[in-house]
């Protein structure tokens, strides 16, 4: 998965988190973003799913800032 580490640090989460929240290891996080490991299809699709959310619930915060 391509910038993986940006996108985790642009939703907002550790990759403690973000691994505990798609049921992955967090060593398979790191090993990601440093390039040492390939996730799987699933793998990507659980991590895929946990960011945009985090990425929407960003996206909510802000709108309702701007609109306060």
């Amino acid at each position: 998965m391509k910038n993986l580490k940006k996108l985790r640090r642009d939703s907002g989460l550790s990759q403690h988190a973000l691994a505990k929240a798609a049921g992955l290891h967090r060593w398979r996080i790191s090993h990601a973003e440093l390039g040492m490991a390939d996730l799987s299809a699933d793998e990507a699709d659980a991590i895929r799913k946990v960011l945009a959310g985090e990425l929407q619930k960003k996206s909510r915060s802000l709108a309702a800032l701007t609109a306060a």
